[in-house]
């Protein structure tokens, strides 16, 4: 039974001393890690064998690996599930994984172990000190607050004697919570000197190909994503910014233009050996055909992510789903379609009175895009009013596209 104080095997397991009671079946070769719970040391699996399981009115072959030692006979989630052995299944919690993995859930922002990440810096960009901005008289104090805070995590560290050719300015966009704020950096000059890298992001296409059949699936939501990756010593002096003293990032910051393309590598490549895996920036994508599969690629991404340091947002973390919403799609064993929120954001959309507010639109509706037939003729006329030259005249035609748009139902499509 999963519940907040156990977690099930997910795999059935056989010891030595048992499989030669039975008759020595015939044992093919697998080089797969087990664990066993708590932090013990791996599993020496020897091989992997089929066994037929029976019970008063279920039976079927089932997969066992078989491990040195007398630790007897163990039968997984799964198997039990199948067989009838367990008549009710709590679905995974979060306190499970958490005990198993507590340095991946702790309540604080990791530090990626596999080394800092460098920004490639254009040297014959001429370096530009701004001037800093001047921030309200009440936001000082949330300002000083948010400082202390980021140099209490080691994300910014003080100016000393170090020359700073680049200062930015830093922009304080609201957040829901008025006590708090969001402290950003504009980083619109220094961007024009750092040189992108071209790490390619899945396509929603290509998830879909990788979803295709999965009943099973989970996300995993890293904490404080980029902050987790440290900046090699050059890379930190273009990060520099001002509000009443000069700070500078020892993180990977979020106003770096090649900031996603670096996070999306490196998680991708902590996470490229398991199976079952796909991660997109900061979020985690895993999934199954079965409840097997599933656990599987849950444990086998929260050893990785633990090997490397990282930390996760458990208050964002969801397993053991029949559908996940990931990046404005839902994905389940039915098929696939739009996040009920994105579909509810263009619905509750007033029509646009200039063409700023035009162009936000299609931005709206790009996620649900593929839902919609035909999407690219139908917004034809709100794409004329974009062009140059053209005067701004909202009238019936374009009312009724954005009414058309408005109409998307969020059925499930198969994937």
């Amino acid at each position: 039974m999963h519940n907040d104080d156990c977690y099930c095997a997910t795999v059935n397991i056989l010891d030595d001393k048992t499989h030669q009671n039975i008759g020595s079946p015939k044992l093919n070769k697998n080089d797969t890690k087990r664990l066993p719970y708590g932090d013990g040391k791996p599993l020496e699996v020897t091989g992997a064998c089929e066994l037929q399981l029976e019970t008063k009115d279920k039976y079927g072959v089932h997969k066992f690996y078989v491990v040195k030692g007398g630790h007897g006979a163990l039968i997984g989630y799964p198997t039990a599930s199948q067989l009838g052995l367990v008549k009710f299944i709590q679905s995974i919690s979060i306190q499970a994984p958490k005990l198993r993995y507590p340095d991946v859930f702790r309540d604080e922002i990791g530090k990626y172990k596999g080394g800092s990440v460098k920004l490639h810096i254009d040297i014959n960009v001429r370096p530009v000190a701004q001037r800093n901005r001047k921030t309200a008289f009440h936001l000082r104090p949330k300002v000083e607050k948010e400082i202390l805070k980021l140099l209490d995590q080691d994300i910014i560290e003080k100016i000393g004697s170090t020359p700073t050719p680049w200062v930015s300015p830093i922009v304080i966009p609201p957040k829901k919570n008025p006590d708090e704020i969001r402290l950003c950096v504009d980083m619109r000059e220094a961007n024009k000197a750092i040189i992108r890298e071209r790490h390619l992001l899945p396509t929603v296409e290509e998830l879909i190909h990788d979803l295709n059949n999965a009943s099973v699936s989970g996300k995993i939501d890293l904490s404080a994503g980029y902050h987790q990756l440290e900046l090699d010593e050059p890379s930190r002096y273009i990060t520099t910014f001002s509000t009443h003293l000069l700070f500078r990032y020892k993180r990977l910051n979020f106003g770096i233009s090649s900031a996603s393309e670096i996070f999306q590598e490196t998680i991708r490549c902590v996470i490229q050996n398991v199976q079952n895996a796909k991660n997109i920036s900061d979020d985690i994508i895993i999934y199954g055909k079965s409840q097997e599969e599933h656990d599987q690629a849950l444990d086998d991404t929260l050893q990785a992510l633990q090997r490397n340091g990282l930390t996760v947002n458990k208050d964002k973390c969801e397993f053991n789903k029949n559908k996940v919403t990931f990046f404005g799609v839902v994905f389940s064993k039915e098929g696939i379609s739009p996040d009920p929120k994105k579909v509810q954001a263009v619905k509750d959309a007033e029509a646009p009175t200039n063409v700023p507010e035009l162009r936000s639109f299609p931005g709206m509706t790009n996620y649900s895009s593929r839902f919609i037939r035909h999407y690219a003729s139908i917004c034809e006329p709100l794409r004329r009013l974009t062009r140059h030259n053209m005067d701004w005249e909202w009238n019936p035609e374009q009312q009724e596209v954005q009414g058309r748009v408005r109409r998307l139902k969020g059925g499930p499509n198969p994937g």
